[in-house]
């Protein structure tokens, strides 16, 4: 494990809205550290949460979410992630349908 994923790695870090292990952490730039105020959202359910001074995770205040979602590029990132993430369940519950179909 490199220097940048074992400083983002923590196994307690849990999504606070599925409830998803987030044990690690991947950056849309050069900089693949984590520092507390920076924004997560979940590769699960597509939640937006930040870190706080321990690097877990917590809710968004409303103003920091309004604060964020009126940034057009973390916006156009947020949306982005949610749209894969929903596409990705579709897929996954097709697949489980075909499962179902092709063994019974």
């Amino acid at each position: 494990m490199d220097k940048a994923r074992a400083q983002n790695y923590n196994p307690n870090r849990v999504c606070l809205k599925c409830g998803k292990r987030v044990d690690e952490a991947t950056a849309l730039d050069d900089e693949a550290v984590l520092y507390a105020g920076d924004v997560s959202i979940c590769i699960y359910c597509g939640d937006v949460a930040m870190y706080d001074d321990d690097l877990l995770l917590r809710p968004c205040l409303p103003d920091e979410l309004a604060g964020i979602m009126a940034d057009p590029h973390a916006r156009r990132v947020i949306e982005e992630a949610r749209r894969f993430i929903e596409e990705y369940h579709k897929m996954d519950a097709v697949t489980e349908l075909w499962r179902k179909i092709t063994c019974n």
